[in-house]
């Protein structure tokens, strides 16, 4: 039932059109229009001050959060624009410290803040009001039950409370317990409390967020028109991230996160479309989801964006070449240093998770099997594959390499490493030598390389795993 919804789901977003470049620059002046009259509405109420000089300590202490506050900060901002923005909101925590409410104004304006702040920002307002509608309430229910005409009446009955006559007058003729008709008084006491603070406030209160609700509602309206006619966007760029370890529809919501950030942070007058701003925060929420949430270790983002660009010069290279190409060739088409090529142990094969269970029948990708008589492959196949498992080596880590050689005998062994390992086992070293080019225990590798035998295991497992599922090879064994 969800796979079918899921589907409908797609399917609608499929068929849903464009809006041109004068439609969604339209709209997104309307969004603005009624933010700005939102701004103007607020700027005048206390609770909305303070909760904008806060951001004054937030910046101080995270510099780097700028663009999250305005739209006029992304990652192509240039320095001259990003220090013009941080004097801007200077001038603002001023002018609000001085209480200079039309430069505080013009400053909010020129910042442009971004819809999740200003969301953020009339926070406190619905939250006072929603505190002003249960205090009304319990000033309402105190008036019914206590049979009072007005809150003056009320204070009356609060301070004769304090008679021991009264109370008992009281409790016998409201049939309630003296424990629970003290803390009935006491909230109604509080509430006539926060009334008063308010003073002529609560019908200003009252108006403003109507105003507040009425110019969100038209704002909505309109950032769900603009993220709905951009759905189809996400839906081409996902399509680039399948078969990443994510499902398609995780990819579809991780992907629509990326535009209603976009949506967010779109400033019309910078006079494009918003498919086309869209389209890097898309591919920046598919990213961080393929990196963070497929593997089971997670990978940063920039090693992540590293290996994809590895990868695709690998292939472009291989098709181009008809061979494996080299790490030279490979830093100067993708872009990436050597030294960074070498630290993230480039390839070309899909990472795997590293098996529970330990996997150690490997017959069919012995370098020893390929020699032997009773082999299925004729000698070019041989051939095609020593050189396969010889290149494929060559680009693992040197830890990696020499583990999958001492384990399976391909090549000789270090003469240095054999007299370490002598050593190790209290044999001969002419003992040793003769057993060059075999297979090695899993104990015998981990005193070679001072690891425990489990974390052999297991660096085999991830190798032999990475071999099964390399297309080159089982092209290979399949012929």
């Amino acid at each position: 039932m969800l796979q079918d919804l899921n589907k409908e789901y797609l399917k609608a977003i499929k068929n849903t059109s464009f809006l041109d470049k004068k439609e969604q620059i339209d709209i997104a002046r309307i969004i603005k229009k009624n933010e700005i009259d939102l701004l103007k509405a607020c700027i005048a109420f206390k609770d909305f001050k303070q909760e904008l000089l806060t951001l004054e300590g937030n910046l101080k202490r995270f510099p780097g959060n700028l663009f999250r506050y305005s739209r006029l900060v992304d990652s192509n901002s240039t320095q001259e624009e990003t220090q013009k923005v941080e004097k801007d909101f200077k001038s603002l925590f001023n002018a609000l410290k001085k209480g200079k409410e039309k430069s505080a104004l013009r400053c909010l304006l020129q910042v442009k803040l971004t819809s999740s702040l200003i969301a953020q920002l009339i926070a406190p307002i619905k939250e006072k009001f929603s505190a002003y509608q249960e205090h009304q309430s319990i000033i309402d229910n105190a008036l019914k039950f206590l049979e009072a005409e007005n809150v003056k009446e009320l204070n009356e009955i609060l301070s004769k409370f304090n008679d021991l006559a009264y109370k008992k007058e009281l409790t016998q003729r409201l049939s309630i317990p003296l424990n629970r008709l003290s803390s009935y008084l006491w909230n109604v006491g509080e509430s006539i409390s926060f009334l008063s603070k308010l003073n002529e406030g609560g019908q200003e209160l009252v108006s403003l967020y109507e105003t507040i609700v009425n110019l969100e509602e038209k704002v909505e309206s309109q950032r769900r028109l603009l993220i709905t006619n951009n759905l189809p966007l996400v839906l081409h760029r996902a399509k680039f991230y399948k078969n990443k370890g994510l499902d398609f529809e995780d990819l579809v919501q991780e992907g629509t996160l990326g535009l209603i950030r976009a949506v967010d942070k779109y400033d019309p007058e910078r006079d494009i479309k918003l498919n086309t701003y869209a389209q890097w925060w898309v591919e920046l929420a598919l990213k961080r989801a393929v990196a963070n949430k497929s593997k089971t270790v997670r990978m940063p983002i920039h090693i992540q964006g590293m290996r994809d660009k590895i990868h695709k010069s690998y292939n472009q290279l291989s098709h181009k070449l008809g061979r494996f190409p080299s790490y030279e060739e490979i830093s100067k088409d993708s872009g990436v240093s050597l030294e960074n090529i070498s630290l993230i142990g480039y390839s070309f094969l899909n990472d795997s998770e590293i098996s529970d269970t330990i996997e150690d029948n490997l017959a069919f990708i012995e370098y020893k099997s390929l020699d032997s008589g009773d082999s299925v492959f004729n000698e070019t196949q041989k051939s095609l594959l020593k050189d396969y498992l010889r290149t494929y080596l060559a680009y693992l880590p040197p830890r990696s390499e020499k583990i999958l050689r001492l384990r399976y005998g391909i090549g000789e062994p270090d003469p240095m490493e054999l007299g370490k390992l002598s050593k190790k086992l209290d044999l001969n070293l002419d003992i040793l030598e003769g057993v060059e080019g075999k297979e090695r225990t899993l104990k015998e590798i981990g005193e070679l390389q001072n690891l425990s035998k489990e974390r052999v295991k297991q660096v085999i497992n991830k190798e032999v795993s990475n071999i099964k599922k390399d297309k080159r090879f089982l092209k290979l064994v399949e012929e």
